[in-house]
């Protein structure tokens, strides 16, 4: 599930092969699809296939928590492809509420929706997608520390260590952050909590 800020500009990004037709020549789209309208949102190629399309502030465009679907499409020559395609979910960067972040990082299309692709057509290869779970360990982290500072705790001092662990699992809990963000988050925040004491 890919997280779409609504108060914050920001590129989605990956990687695009194609076999069989021009990068030059090709196009790629993000269309992000609500209940009422969809969002189309121009990219641009490389000559070495990376991707950027900017996702411009949607908010009041799309409200939050909103989950929806999204897609990439592809137009190379004559041949239309959808390569990527994910659920999408809303939120403000001001609040901080995790959703499982989209693991595949690679994915071959050779049939789309209704068109066959055969051997003399073009195909499309996107990956390298790049997520916001790097941006979701750093801002969970950075609040944690906080919530440690605020309370006047040393994560290093013997007679704080139940304190200290205590609030980060509240914060780790009312968050609902997942499980398999835990190691990332807490190497994390053992960096910035060294860094706070040098």
């Amino acid at each position: 599930m890919y997280t779409i800020q609504l108060d914050q500009a920001k590129n989605f990004e990956c990687s695009l092969k194609i076999q069989g037709a021009s990068l030059k020549k090709s196009k790629i789209n993000m269309i992000i699809e609500s209940d009422d309208f969809d969002i189309k949102l121009k990219g641009t190629i490389d000559s070495d296939g990376q991707v950027t399309i900017p996702v411009k502030k949607l908010k009041g465009i799309l409200d939050e928590n909103v989950k929806g679907n999204m897609f990439l499409e592809v137009i190379a020559e004559d041949t239309y492809f959808t390569p990527y395609e994910t659920e999408y979910v809303t939120e403000v960067s001001r609040k901080v509420e995790v959703t499982s972040i989209n693991g595949k990082s690679k994915e071959t299309l050779t049939e789309s929706e209704g068109i066959k692709v055969t051997d003399s057509k073009p195909k499309v290869t996107i990956s390298d997608i790049k997520n916001d779970e790097t941006l979701l360990i750093k801002e969970h982290a950075h609040r944690i520390n906080k919530n440690i500072i605020r309370s006047n705790l040393n994560i290093f001092k013997k007679e704080d260590k139940t304190k200290v662990i205590k609030t980060i699992q509240n914060y780790l809990t009312e968050n609902k952050v997942e499980n398999s963000l835990y190691d990332k988050i807490m190497t994390e925040l053992y960096t910035l909590l060294s860094d706070d004491l040098s």
